[in-house]
């Protein structure tokens, strides 16, 4: 359940350590996509929050990755 007053965020995608150059491509799409605002489109209907999942990056994470 979400916390009242948190804003719920949504990210998650796995890669095969080796694959650089598909999630370096993946990587790209999702920044044209979270930049044009359609990323926001796709995930605010579901109740996620674009602004709270745009603060969190893949280094917070697994960091060095």
């Amino acid at each position: 359940m979400p916390v009242k007053g948190v804003p719920m965020g949504c990210a998650g995608a796995a890669f095969n350590s080796g694959d650089t150059e598909f999630r370096a491509a993946y990587d790209n799409a999702l920044s044209e996509l979270k930049s044009s605002g359609e990323f926001a489109k796709i995930i605010e209907p579901y109740g996620f929050s674009a602004e709270a999942t745009l603060a969190v990056k893949r280094d917070d994470f697994c960091p060095g990755n």
